[in-house]
């Protein structure tokens, strides 16, 4: 009436094992799974954060470029054009070729700025000669992805 547990072999059956390695393999893609994510996140904040600096340097370079010579550089520029942001080895400059050596590039499109008689923004006013809205994009080289974009407006503020 007794059970005799001496002649019972010790180990695992196989039943468990069977359930062990269902629960490794589940708990192994779920890991998987979650560094997959966290890679994804972090590239894609890369990739919005270099964005977010060429938009501040794209801003950046345009005043320098306004500084060194508005006639020669932004204000020869021809409204509704697509140029291309170009680093110099001491300045910038505005391309019409893409770049292709670097990992992102910078698109800047020029439009005119109308204001009314009391030097008020308005569509409906006439032309300032003496200021443009640029409307600067980034993209990813790769994948010519687009990241984001930002606008603001530049003025011929020395007349030169």
């Amino acid at each position: 009436m007794f059970y005799d547990k001496s002649n019972q072999q010790g180990g695992f059956g196989t039943v468990e094992i069977i359930i062990v390695s269902a629960l490794v393999i589940t708990m192994t893609l779920a890991v998987s799974a979650a560094l997959v994510s966290v890679i994804r996140l972090g590239t894609s904040s890369s990739n919005q954060m270099q964005a977010f600096l060429r938009i501040d340097e794209s801003a950046e370079a345009l005043q320098i470029m306004r500084d060194t010579s508005w006639s020669s550089s932004i204000g020869a520029a021809t409204i509704g054009t697509t140029y291309y942001l170009e680093r110099l080895s001491n300045s910038y400059a505005l391309s019409s070729t893409q770049p292709t050596s670097e990992d992102y590039y910078t698109e800047v499109v020029f439009d005119e700025v109308r204001r009314d008689m009391d030097g008020v923004l308005d569509d409906n006013g006439d032309v300032d000669s003496d200021s443009l809205q640029a409307v600067v994009s980034v993209y990813r080289t790769a994948d010519a992805k687009f990241l984001t974009d930002g606008e603001f407006l530049i003025h011929n503020v020395y007349e030169n």
